[in-house]
């Protein structure tokens, strides 16, 4: 199989269309970009040739519609002549003359105008939302920083993130958009769907179905609008949310990858990195999906996660954690085993920008160690003593499964599937539970996934009956 990409499924207009499409309704196009909109009237004086006009600038003239005929003024139509006819009957006269018969054809195909015939000034409405920050610049103009005290938390139950279209089957993957409220949504039944969240109606925007392959994974490429989407096959796909363009991408040549569920992507969406077998992981270009660089651990890759562009962490069987320096050939910066000692089963990495610098890690027996150190290949230090955990967080008996930070970096949610109900919120930096939520009438039932919105007001949790729990924190409300 070739590396080259190929296309998917992908609905676009011939070049032919395309240009009668702007001829026949008027859109300027470039095959009448040398065709003035209107045409000035002639000189009466033509002998001076050159010369520049003074005064008032000559009168022009628009050009007479190419569908206007003047016989048409002689013509009489009986509309009662035909059922075709008849359909454009308003009254009781039936002798209608050429121009009002025009007028009439005009209306009707106005009335009838298929969705491609219309041009729409507005912007698309994914790319509206993915250029939306006017939540986010609000929030952030603020000169003093939202606190959340430890304790107890203010979050409250809204309608369902995907209530205008529930999953079929269990949810695998739930990520907001890093510049907007547009939440993504994977399932086992195939579909990615896409829902403008605002609490209320959490409007549909898009959905799309991939025939041959169940989703376990998904995400987008930074602030782009791409998306990238994986299950347990020999390959991924790469979807453009703006323009539809959907691409089937091979896997990685020589590799003999099964399946690219393991994956994490930068924040700037410049790389993504997946897990292969034997302590392999391949980190690709984000743009080209092209390989750049192998790197090997000592045991199997269970979980990865990007701390910045130049910065991947990852951890396995052996419990060890790999800090990778991916500025040129990805070398293992520090290394260093998590004080619990069981196989790593999650990781999860603080973006946030205040000053404290989080990583997570989740293991099979359910305890979840935090770190609060500046793992960054960046960072000048060349200690490579293993750094002490903040905290063990051992409220969860089974394995974790799934971890999302708050973007303001004070929340940790943490969640396992193994048992229903089996998810807590810690607070950061003090590292305890959050004691009034969940409770026991909270109906996560068991969590397969989640994440924080972008400006912090909403969490989405994702569960095995197919239903986006949607709950909002009242600190970064803005309603």
């Amino acid at each position: 199989m070739s590396n080259r990409l190929r296309r998917g499924e992908v609905s676009l207009q011939t070049n032919e269309d395309e240009a009668l499409t702007k001829l026949l309704f008027g859109q300027v196009s470039s095959i009448d970009n040398d065709i003035p909109a209107t045409i000035p009237a002639p000189d009466k004086d033509t002998s001076s040739k050159g010369a520049k006009v003074k005064g008032k600038r000559k009168e022009e003239v628009a050009p007479a519609a190419v569908w206007h005929d003047d016989d048409d003024e002689d013509i009489n139509i009986n509309l009662e002549d035909t059922n075709r006819l008849k359909k454009l009957k308003k009254d009781d006269q039936a002798i209608i003359t050429g121009h009002q018969y025009t007028d009439l054809l005009q209306e009707r195909f106005k009335t009838k105008q298929l969705q491609w015939a219309q041009f729409d000034d507005k912007p698309n409405e994914i790319d509206a939302l993915l250029q939306t920050t006017g939540t986010m610049l609000g929030h952030t103009s603020s000169s003093k920083t939202t606190i959340i005290p430890p304790g107890k938390i203010d979050i409250s139950r809204v309608v369902d993130g995907n209530i205008q279209d529930p999953s079929k089957d269990e949810i695998t993957t739930v990520k907001f958009h890093s510049n907007s409220n547009l939440l993504m949504v994977g399932s086992m039944d195939k579909y990615l769907k896409f829902f403008n969240i605002d609490g209320d109606k959490n409007t549909r925007q898009l959905t799309v179905k991939f025939n041959d392959m169940s989703i376990l994974a998904a995400a987008f490429l930074g602030t782009t609008a791409q998306v990238v989407v994986s299950g347990r096959k020999p390959y991924y796909y790469s979807y453009d949310t703006i323009n539809g363009n959907v691409t089937k991408v091979p896997g990685l040549h020589g590799k003999h990858i099964k399946s690219y569920e393991n994956l994490a992507v930068s924040p700037e969406g410049s790389k993504i990195a997946f897990g292969g077998s034997g302590g392999y992981i391949y980190v690709c270009d984000g743009r080209l999906k092209t390989m750049m660089m192998e790197l090997k651990m000592n045991s199997g890759v269970r979980a990865i996660t990007f701390i910045d562009e130049m910065t991947l962490v990852t951890s396995g069987v052996d419990a060890d954690v790999y800090v990778w320096d991916l500025r040129k050939t990805g070398k293992c910066c520090k290394r260093f085993s998590h004080d619990d000692g069981t196989c790593t089963s999650n990781l999860a990495a603080c973006r946030s920008s205040s000053s404290s610098h989080y990583l997570a890690i989740g293991a099979e027996s359910g305890v979840v160690s935090v770190f609060n150190s500046s793992f960054s290949a960046n960072n000048t230090s060349t200690d490579m003593s293993s750094p002490t955990a903040l905290k063990s967080i051992m409220n969860l008996t089974t394995k974790i499964d799934t971890m999302a930070f708050h973007p303001s970096g004070q929340v940790l949610a943490i969640s396992s599937e193994q048992k229903t109900d089996q998810l807590k919120l810690v607070h950061l930096p003090s590292c305890t539970v959050f004691s009034n939520w969940p409770t026991s009438k909270t109906p996560v039932r068991r969590v397969k996934c989640m994440d924080f919105s972008s400006n912090g007001e909403y969490l989405a949790i994702g569960n095995n009956r197919g239903k986006v729990l949607l709950y909002r924190v009242s600190k970064f409300s803005h309603v």
